[in-house]
């Protein structure tokens, strides 16, 4: 069973082992005291239970298209194979059992077969985001104040298209807008003028709230509008300085923001609760999933504007849907403006070349395509793997030998190494990429030498996963660390001086959150402490038996390193058919992993892995575009 193939998905391979209890235990539910003919019941199994693999796998629905006229195994009797009619008489079939099965529980959307759970959110959020549509009007006296601080934002006076001005513009009218865009392009520039702008435009007066789904990542989307304004203000007029004061520079994880716990799916905010505030900006918004996205969207008020940042091509979130990716759509290459909008851009750039293009939707994806930092050869291969060009993307990796290994990093370098040689001279690997950390002398410089390189790899377990690569450093590292540091430790003789740790769970009452990433280190007593960088680039000791769940984190997975950057990565992509059993790599992971990377990118892999990955399209099956279009188009009727 595959359901990340870059066209169609294969389903004539699944196996017994695809098919999980609770797929069985759906099947079953939906099919008890159905009335339908032998044939017809046959039919409705299998879908069921192939709708209810996809929704493990990410996907929110099942398109029938893909499935009709397929053969696949029955799933009743792997011994014999079975058919999927042509999609006429598919959806013929799956309408008649869709009106047997009690409750509505599974709906069947044009060809898009769902539980009635994600149908109920896509339809939610394609409402929530349709009434976000219409474009606010400015007064001449708002326009004028715009004008004034325009030249200090954008002060560049070429006239070609400029995206981050589009994007800043049409975020002050639009009640939903989409800053998309790839590593580099300047998304937290454009934030920052987005603040600013917002708050010119409503005198300062308006309350903004910065979130991110990880406590990482939030934490970098307030040290980079800090970093930004401050840029921005420093030597600028005074209504600029002014306005920066009345600018956010701290942001929160989405569940504390909704005051979401481990323990319950209940929000404290919500419709009856709404959360207080004007504008909520949401960043790394292709991790949140359709479930966050939704209880996000419940939690707004009416007039609350809704601002979305990140980059579609990255890997979607561990749940079920791709928000992110469904929504910009083909609008990561070809952005849209509407005559209302381009009226409102100029009259703050008259200056800025721009067309008029029309569209049935009004375009509330801004996609940034010039990269402003992100260069080189990372760049390079970066578009490629965007745009699928597997042979092309590994021709531009260096290859490297044994006698290169001692000297690896360069700055702007995209590489690639055997798993064999990789293998075979393992150590001098983690000496090169740990060594400022194995010889950091304080706290500071170890909590810096944590961003200095970082192994990524799409698994856990497994000669290339997570836990056995760790083990191989930690064996290093620990030859490296006084016996005192080691001893008399009871419960607590797994941390040492200098190790790298991951949070992996949120906990509010020490402010660590999931993804957020410390050092071991003994404080002024020598005893050892889990340091974590706090507000105005101080240090936060942590007593170890405060810390919730944490793993050693030199290597950690793709999914875990969204929202981080490093200097150097070495992206791990395993071959082995088991490792690659639930296609793993794909294209979006290779380019997640590759983009985390500041000057250079480490490839370990073979030539036939890294085409196929590059060649595989983590596509998830929504219909949230479509619902959303169909609501546009129902208005307009009805006007």
């Amino acid at each position: 069973m595959k359901l990340t193939e870059p066209t169609m998905p294969t389903w004539g391979e699944n196996t017994p082992s695809d098919i999980e209890p609770i797929d069985w235990y759906t099947a079953n539910a939906l099919t008890e005291g159905a009335d339908l003919d032998e044939v017809s019941l046959t039919v409705w199994r299998n879908a069921v239970v192939l709708l209810s693999i996809a929704q493990r796998q990410g996907h929110t629905c099942l398109d029938l298209v893909a499935i009709a006229g397929t053969t696949i195994k029955n799933c009743d009797d792997y011994r014999t194979e079975f058919r999927f009619p042509e999609i006429d008489e598919l959806k013929n079939i799956i309408v008649n059992a869709c009106s047997k099965v009690n409750g509505s529980l599974v709906i069947l959307d044009g060809t898009r077969l769902y539980t009635q759970r994600y149908w109920s959110f896509e339809r939610e959020l394609a409402c929530a985001i349709h009434h976000r549509q219409q474009l606010q009007l400015f007064s001449s006296q708002q326009y004028e104040a715009l004008k004034h601080i325009w030249p200090l934002l954008f002060p560049n006076t070429i006239q070609t298209e400029d995206w981050q001005q589009v994007a800043t513009a049409a975020s002050l009218n639009l009640p939903f807008c989409i800053v998309n865009g790839g590593p580099g392009t300047g998304k937290t520039y454009t934030v920052a003028r987005i603040l600013l702008a917002l708050q010119c435009v409503g005198e300062g007066m308006l309350t903004i709230q910065l979130a991110a789904p990880t406590g990482k990542a939030a934490q970098r989307l307030g040290e980079s509008i800090t970093q930004n304004i401050e840029t921005l203000t420093s030597g600028a007029d005074s209504v600029l300085t002014q306005l920066a004061h009345t600018v956010p520079t701290k942001a929160v994880t989405l569940h504390r923001l909704l005051g979401i716990t481990s323990y319950q799916v209940k929000t404290k905010r919500h419709h009856t609760n709404p959360l207080d505030c004007d504008v909520l900006i949401i960043d790394e918004a292709s991790m949140v999933d359709l479930a966050l996205m939704v209880r996000t969207v419940r939690a707004l008020k009416p007039d609350c504007k809704l601002i979305l940042v990140g980059d579609a091509d990255q890997l979607p979130a561990i749940e079920s849907g791709n928000v992110l990716e469904a929504l910009v759509g083909s609008q990561r290459t070809k952005n849209t403006v509407n005559p209302a909008m381009l009226q409102h851009i100029q009259t703050l750039n008259p200056n800025l070349a721009l067309e008029s293009r029309e569209s049935l939707l009004q375009p509330f994806t801004f996609t940034l395509q010039k990269a402003q930092r992100f260069g080189g050869n990372l760049a390079t291969v970066a578009q490629l793997i965007q745009a699928g060009d597997s042979k092309e993307a590994w021709q531009q990796l260096t290859k490297i030998n044994a006698e290169q290994i001692g000297s690896l990093f360069k700055s702007q370098s995209v590489t690639r190494l055997s798993t064999a040689l990789f293998t075979n001279k393992v150590t001098t690997l983690i000496q090169q990429s740990f060594n400022p950390l194995f010889s950091a002398s304080s706290v500071q410089e170890a909590l810096l030498a944590t961003q200095y390189c970082r192994w990524l790899t799409p698994v856990k377990k497994g000669a290339l996963g997570v836990e056995r690569l760790n083990q191989q450093i930690e064996t290093l590292a620990r030859q490296k660390v006084s016996m005192a540091n080691l001893q008399n430790m009871g419960q607590f003789s797994r941390f040492y001086a200098g190790q790298p740790i991951m949070v992996l769970e949120n906990n509010y009452a020490n402010q660590l959150y999931n993804g957020d990433v410390g050092v071991v280190w003994p404080d002024e007593k020598g005893n050892l402490k889990a340091w974590f960088e706090a507000d105005n680039n101080s240090l936060r000791g942590v007593s170890l038996s405060r810390l919730p769940a944490v793993q050693t984190a030199y290597v950690m997975t793709v999914h875990k390193s969204q929202g981080s950057e490093f200097a150097h990565v070495v992206m791990i992509l395993p071959a082995s058919p088991e490792e690659q059993r639930f296609n793993l790599n794909t294209r979006e992971l290779v380019y997640t992993g590759l983009t985390r990377a500041k000057q250079s990118c480490l490839f370990v892999s073979e030539q036939e892995a890294f085409l196929k990955a590059v060649q595989t399209r983590q596509q998830r099956f929504s219909g949230l575009a479509e619902h959303i279009k169909q609501q546009i188009i129902a208005m307009k009727e009805k006007a």
